[in-house]
């Protein structure tokens, strides 16, 4: 049997304001902004290939996540905004101390948040960077430990606390690599009856 040859990825020739090489594109001046922030740094070059996420480092799953922005936002403002969510979503998944349960402040996506308020003040927007991970991890719930009832409970949870920015979570959702494999077990369309 033939011994399979991973293929590293390195960033392209893309830089940012602070110079750093990243595999895609930044566009706003606020992109920039955040791009040029250390802690965001740090966050984008966190992480080795590992189950859900075998591009390995943050900023290749960034780049991978802003080319389904491209293929599905429905218009130049819901671009805008999906982009600013994936630059930040799982930045901070560095900052995460592993010896303690991953809920609350020690969540990345909690951590994630803190840090897009220093830039962002739209609340759905925040709330999305925030629950990014929630409808997964309804899923996983029932999936894994077949808790059906506290899954559809923790999904009604999200989306009352979304409200009217229920569709661009889904749209997010869609973009996110995680989001498609999820999209296609049905849960999207669980989740309110809500289309994309």
């Amino acid at each position: 049997m033939a011994a399979r040859i991973k293929k590293k990825r390195t960033p392209g020739k893309r830089l940012d304001g602070a110079g750093m090489q990243l595999p895609f594109q930044l566009e706003t001046d606020l992109e920039r902004k955040i791009a040029a922030d250390p802690e965001w740094q740090q966050g984008v070059i966190w992480g080795k290939p590992r189950p859900g996420h075998n591009e390995g480092q943050v900023m290749y799953h960034i780049a991978d996540v802003l080319a389904n922005v491209d293929r599905f936002a429905s218009t130049k403002e819901e671009r805008r905004k999906l982009r600013l969510i994936a630059l930040i979503h799982d930045a901070f998944k560095y900052r995460v101390d592993h010896t303690m349960p991953k809920t609350g402040s020690n969540h990345h996506a909690f951590i994630a948040r803190q840090f897009a308020e220093r830039y962002i003040d739209d609340q759905a927007l925040l709330d999305i960077i925030e629950l990014h991970d929630e409808a997964f991890n309804s899923w996983r719930m029932g999936v894994l430990r077949d808790r059906w009832d506290k899954a559809e409970e923790r999904v009604d949870h999200l989306v009352d606390r979304l409200g009217p920015s229920l569709p661009l979570y889904l749209r997010f959702y869609h973009s996110c690599a995680a989001g498609v494999l999820m999209y296609h077990t049905g849960l999207i369309r669980a989740i309110n009856g809500s289309e994309i």
